[in-house]
């Protein structure tokens, strides 16, 4: 029993460093990068953005910074400095929906 709660225990350990690891990468140009790409070939938009950023202060909110989005072969239609993206808790019930949108110089 011992080896089996050990077991678990480090793979929560695992699971919990790969996705802070994977948080960290998201705030970079290459996350960004990375995930600008996967949107737009698998969507029906294309977007692009240089950093993301998150602050432990405003847990609820995303920063995109330099941001384009539209339709894939159409002009921009949204282009901003900076984007803050507010979370709630609906992002449970109702993935897609969205507490509040901020555009700066946009």
């Amino acid at each position: 029993m011992k080896l089996i709660g050990r077991l678990l225990l480090y793979v929560l350990i695992a699971c919990l460093v790969v996705i802070f690891g994977f948080y960290f990468l998201l705030q970079t140009r290459w996350g960004a990068d990375h995930v600008s790409n996967w949107v737009s070939e698998n969507s029906g938009y294309h977007l692009t953005f240089d950093v993301m950023d998150h602050r432990f202060s405003a847990p609820s909110h995303l920063l995109l910074e330099n941001v384009t989005f539209g339709r894939d072969g159409q002009p921009a239609t949204l282009v901003a400095k900076t984007v803050d993206i507010g979370l709630s808790i609906r992002q449970l019930t109702a993935p897609l929906h969205v507490d509040t949108i901020l555009l700066q110089d946009g």
